[in-house]
């Protein structure tokens, strides 16, 4: 196994997404010098193809992949606002839905599927918080997590 070269993306970009999925590379957001993007891309056939836009702009969006389906959390708008929504796309119609919203507003956190459950970690608002919270998508509830032994972003 060697690391390959991958012709470059249709928009140069930074703090984006990227997954993979049914052996496609899909990257989704992200800034660049005009501000966040809402563009979308995946990799085929040796080759970077736009797909339909995210529904708005966001940069600096962690997300998971659930059900086959991408989970964009929170994020940073154009004026790098936090965004609080959790949005989810599923690549087999290229719908978007917005799920829920994220009861702890903040940015530059983590965020990992655990047990079945979006789990965010950290993150800072003012400051950086030690919070853990976990949204359970049969419920539709978040719950708290044990908090970090110290604050994180």
């Amino acid at each position: 196994d060697c690391w390959v070269q991958l012709p470059p993306l249709l928009f140069e970009r930074q703090g984006c997404s990227a997954f993979v999925l049914e052996d496609k590379i899909v990257v989704l957001g992200g800034r660049n010098e005009t501000g966040a993007l809402s563009a979308v891309e995946q990799f085929v056939d040796g080759a970077w193809e736009s797909l339909a836009d995210m529904p708005s702009e966001r940069g600096m969006c962690p997300g998971v992949v659930m059900h086959d389906k991408v989970l964009l959390v929170g994020g940073q708008d154009d004026a790098h606002d936090p965004l609080h929504e959790v949005e989810e796309w599923d690549p087999a119609t290229g719908l978007w839905a917005t799920l829920c919203e994220l009861p702890f507003h903040r940015q530059c956190f983590g965020v990992a599927l655990w047990n079945g459950k979006i789990t965010v970690v950290g993150g800072f608002e003012d400051d950086s918080v030690e919070f853990v919270e976990q949204w359970d998508a049969d419920t539709g509830l978040w719950t708290a997590g044990p908090a970090l032994p110290m604050p994180r972003a």
